[in-house]
Protein backbone atom coordinates (compact mmCIF):
# COMPACT_ATOMS: atom_id res chain seq x y z
CA UNK A 1 0.00 0.00 0.00
CA UNK A 2 1.27 3.49 -0.87
CA UNK A 3 0.89 6.57 1.31
CA UNK A 4 -0.97 9.27 -0.60
CA UNK A 5 -1.51 12.98 -0.04
CA UNK A 6 -4.09 15.42 -1.36
CA UNK A 7 -2.63 17.64 -4.06
CA UNK A 8 -5.78 19.57 -4.97
CA UNK A 9 -9.53 19.67 -4.73
CA UNK A 10 -11.25 21.12 -7.77
CA UNK A 11 -14.11 20.95 -10.22
CA UNK A 12 -14.28 19.04 -13.50
CA UNK A 13 -15.25 21.81 -15.94
CA UNK A 14 -16.90 19.43 -18.43
CA UNK A 15 -19.03 17.45 -15.99
CA UNK A 16 -19.37 19.94 -13.14
CA UNK A 17 -18.36 17.29 -10.61
CA UNK A 18 -15.74 17.61 -7.87
CA UNK A 19 -12.31 16.11 -8.47
CA UNK A 20 -9.77 15.09 -5.87
CA UNK A 21 -6.16 14.91 -7.05
CA UNK A 22 -3.95 12.65 -4.93
CA UNK A 23 -0.28 11.72 -5.36
CA UNK A 24 2.09 9.17 -3.91
CA UNK A 25 4.05 10.43 -0.92
CA UNK A 26 7.42 9.47 -2.39
CA UNK A 27 6.59 10.14 -6.05
CA UNK A 28 4.62 13.39 -6.46
CA UNK A 29 4.83 13.12 -10.25
CA UNK A 30 2.48 10.10 -10.05
CA UNK A 31 -0.92 11.66 -9.44
CA UNK A 32 -4.39 10.16 -9.59
CA UNK A 33 -7.54 12.23 -10.25
CA UNK A 34 -10.60 10.87 -8.45
CA UNK A 35 -14.17 11.90 -9.21
CA UNK A 36 -16.02 12.32 -5.91
CA UNK A 37 -19.43 13.47 -4.77
CA UNK A 38 -20.35 16.94 -3.59
CA UNK A 39 -20.77 15.78 0.02
CA UNK A 40 -17.37 14.09 0.02
CA UNK A 41 -15.75 17.16 -1.54
CA UNK A 42 -17.25 19.33 1.19
CA UNK A 43 -15.89 16.96 3.86
CA UNK A 44 -12.41 17.01 2.31
CA UNK A 45 -12.53 20.81 2.06
CA UNK A 46 -13.46 21.13 5.74
CA UNK A 47 -10.71 18.69 6.75
CA UNK A 48 -8.07 20.51 4.67
CA UNK A 49 -9.04 23.82 6.28
CA UNK A 50 -8.73 22.28 9.76
CA UNK A 51 -12.29 23.19 10.70
CA UNK A 52 -13.60 21.20 13.67
CA UNK A 53 -17.24 20.10 13.45
CA UNK A 54 -19.28 19.69 16.64
CA UNK A 55 -19.31 15.93 16.07
CA UNK A 56 -17.06 13.59 14.03
CA UNK A 57 -17.87 12.97 10.40
CA UNK A 58 -18.15 9.52 8.84
CA UNK A 59 -14.64 9.59 7.40
CA UNK A 60 -13.19 10.59 10.78
CA UNK A 61 -14.93 7.65 12.44
CA UNK A 62 -13.63 5.27 9.76
CA UNK A 63 -10.06 6.53 10.28
CA UNK A 64 -10.40 5.98 14.03
CA UNK A 65 -11.74 2.43 13.52
CA UNK A 66 -8.97 1.50 11.07
CA UNK A 67 -6.30 3.01 13.32
CA UNK A 68 -7.64 1.19 16.37
CA UNK A 69 -7.86 -2.15 14.56
CA UNK A 70 -4.34 -1.83 13.13
CA UNK A 71 -2.86 -1.46 16.61
CA UNK A 72 -4.45 -4.61 18.04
Amino acid sequence: MQDMWVVALGLDAQRGTPLLLVAEQGAPHRALPLSIGVTEAAAVHVALRGIQAPRPSTHQLIVEVITASAVS
